[in-house]
């Protein structure tokens, strides 16, 4: 985690034994816990260090200014309930309320990140969702928005991917989208043939208004996030 990284930062540069601020803490801690999955050692997400982190801002913060926002974290002492204000973030951060009322374009912009091949310049975006592909495609005009979004981002192709939690271990899905069928075709048998890294399994293809084509799967490795996914699909373009 980023957050990782400030904490230890902060501990070198620390030239004082104050404890530090409970807000700032809170603030830290909330990415650690959602990016390890609260240290689940099914997740595979969190390490060592992320371990250290979080011990050292639990053990080195003056849980009793607590903002009161925060005071039904508390647990028998003062500091928080750190299961408890992990399932409270994971809540509020899958809240199915909240993400099928999205629009497709509001779904797919809210975390996007555009890539662009070096060597080839050829480009591509993804977008993380937190809902089951099947509510995803499920959405009002799926196919002029998703269309619509990747003529705003100027890309040829689109991948869509869901990750939802269940008892704590992550679930994964993807979706493929483009109008060219070749570049899309092409993308889908390299990316299934990435079993040991991705585990793909095709759940369908569709042909849909406006010549736009998607291709959804289910994949096996859950550990593989977009940080995985991404440089994966960069190696189609190495050929």
């Amino acid at each position: 985690s980023t957050c990782t990284l400030i904490v230890e930062r902060m501990k070198t540069l620390s030239t004082s034994e104050n404890p530090y601020r409970s807000d700032l803490s809170l603030a830290l801690l909330g990415p650690i816990l959602l990016d390890t999955v609260n240290m689940s050692p099914e997740a595979h997400k969190g390490t060592e260090r992320d371990q250290v982190a979080i011990d050292t801002l639990a053990q080195n913060t003056d849980w009793s200014d607590l903002p009161d926002q925060a005071a039904f974290l508390r647990g028998d002492s003062d500091a928080p309930d750190l299961t408890k204000f992990y399932e409270y973030l994971r809540d509020s951060k899958f809240d199915p309320a909240f993400w099928n009322d999205l629009s497709v374009i509001d779904s797919l912009r809210l975390d996007y990140k555009r890539f662009q091949h070096e060597a080839s310049g050829n480009i591509f975006g993804a977008s993380s969702v937190l809902l089951p592909m099947k509510s995803f495609v499920s959405k009002k005009d799926l196919a002029s928005e998703i269309k619509q979004y990747m003529e705003l981002a100027d890309i040829p192709l689109l991948a869509v991917l869901s990750m939802t939690v269940v008892d704590d271990t992550p679930k994964r899905e993807m979706l493929l989208a483009g109008k060219d069928t070749a570049l899309l075709d092409s993308m889908a048998s390299f990316l299934l043939q990435q079993n040991d890294m991705l585990g793909l399994t095709e759940v369908s293809t569709e042909n849909l208004k406006g010549d736009l084509v998607i291709r959804q799967f289910t994949q096996a490795n859950a550990r593989a996030s977009r940080k995985q996914t991404a440089p994966i699909m960069f190696q189609f373009y190495d050929q």
